[in-house]
């Protein structure tokens, strides 16, 4: 499934902008800048990436060291202030 979003949060970078993320079996394959309308591509207006696949809120993420070999998991804003919901 193909997401795409204004704002995407990296781990120890800079927010990226308008960025296209690729979610396979809940693990994030690939991301890249948004280059046209793909099939079933959902728009998100905030999306996190993250190393931890049980991350709840942003403060868990929020100082996380990026980690090249281990796996990304996407997460958007929840309900609360903090909170995250997972994109599976």
């Amino acid at each position: 499934m193909f997401y795409v979003t204004h704002k995407l949060h990296i781990p120890q970078r800079e927010p990226l902008k308008m960025y296209v993320v690729e979610v396979s079996d809940g693990v994030v394959v690939s991301f890249f800048p948004f280059d046209g309308e793909r099939q079933s591509m959902v728009w998100v207006d905030e999306l996190f990436l993250s190393h931890c696949p049980q991350a709840r809120f942003v403060s868990d993420i929020k100082n996380e060291v990026a980690q090249a070999a281990q796996p990304l998991y996407l997460y958007s804003p929840g309900d609360g202030n903090d909170s995250l919901v997972p994109i599976r």
